[in-house]
């Protein structure tokens, strides 16, 4: 069965540099993107999506004669499955189940810095001084940013890195999707105790529903992350499901 005919949830996070032309532009366009490529999977749809919007932006931004630049990071929830696709330094992480023994964080991204992909850069013929690409960038891929892609050969490129799987029944899954900015102060499993403290009943100790949609865990996690001193951008958005 087609899964496009049984909708789905997308959800994503766009973190601009640069000026903020090329962010509102994916929060405008990023969803007509990936629809407009709805083909046959949301796998293919998502990098086909990324790859439009990519192309589309830069066609606009070069007659514009703007310069910004975008990271990216979205998560697709359809039947029981996930797609998540990262351009740049945005990460997406899901804590499955509940309590210690049955409870486990994995990364579902990379962090695309010009430091973790010195090597792949250095062999497009792209430079990474002070640890930024071309000496200008930290993230090694990004929608937009033609002031370094027009330039040729640096090693930028908007190619996203694509994951998919399976969300088990009877397990509480957390995705979180959020900007280097709350990365920088929070490990991932953190992360994921902060959100379970948040929406545990306080008399079970289980997860609660109700708990969990009165309370904006996302703010709370941008608000601690401010709290503990991240200078960067901050934002998250968090998606708890549960399957019976």
């Amino acid at each position: 069965m087609n899964s496009f005919n049984l909708g789905a949830a997308i959800f994503a996070v766009f973190d601009g540099h640069g000026g903020g032309e090329c962010s509102k532009y994916l929060k405008n366009n990023f969803m007509y993107h990936v629809m407009n490529q709805q083909k046959s999977s949301w796998y293919k749809a998502v990098k086909n999506g990324i790859a439009e919007a990519e192309e589309k932006y830069c066609k606009q931004a070069r007659r514009a004669g703007d310069d910004s630049g975008a990271c990216l990071i979205t998560c697709v929830l359809f039947e029981d499955n996930y797609v998540v696709a990262g351009v740049g330094d945005c990460r997406c992480i899901a804590g499955i189940g509940w309590n210690k023994r049955n409870k486990k964080v994995i990364s579902l991204s990379t962090d695309h810095t010009a430091k973790v992909e010195s090597a792949r850069i250095r062999r497009a013929g792209g430079k990474v001084l002070r640890g930024r690409l071309d000496g200008i960038l930290e993230p090694s891929r990004t929608i937009g940013d033609l002031d370094v892609k027009d330039k040729k050969n640096t090693g930028l490129i908007a190619t996203p890195e694509m994951r998919k799987g399976k969300i088990e029944q009877d397990k509480l899954y957390v995705f979180v999707l959020a900007s280097d900015g709350l990365w920088d102060v929070f490990k991932n499993s953190e992360v994921i105790n902060f959100i379970h403290k948040a929406i545990e009943n306080k008399k079970s100790g289980n997860p609660c529903k109700q708990t969990a949609e009165s309370k904006n865990v996302a703010d709370g996690l941008v608000a601690e992350a401010a709290r503990r001193g991240s200078r960067d951008d901050i934002t998250v958005v968090v998606c708890i499901v549960w399957l019976p």
